[in-house]
């Protein structure tokens, strides 16, 4: 039995004072850099558009089409938006 629970204990780390410090400062970074983050709701979650690897390519050629500023797409929709939305997806 003890065998097993040794198997099933996977971590077995103990965090000094030092590690507990950096790891909170890089939180503090992290929270500070990404302040433009947003909170959704599961509804907008759900429901927002997405990008993945799987409709990247998708994506990409959207970009493209927007960069011909073809009359049809309203205004709102730029390319430059939509690019740097790519790029922090990459």
């Amino acid at each position: 039995m003890k065998n097993q629970m040794n198997e099933n204990n996977r971590i077995s780390k103990v965090l000094t004072t030092e590690e507990i410090t950096a790891i909170q400062q890089c939180i503090t970074t992290l929270k500070k850099e990404l302040n433009f983050l947003q909170n959704l709701t599961p509804n907008e979650r759900k429901n927002l558009p997405k990008i993945n690897s799987a409709n990247k390519i998708f994506g990409e050629d959207s970009i493209h089409i927007l960069e011909g500023k073809p009359q049809w797409i309203p205004a709102i929709l730029t390319a430059e938006e939509a690019r740097k939305d790519m790029t922090l997806f990459e």
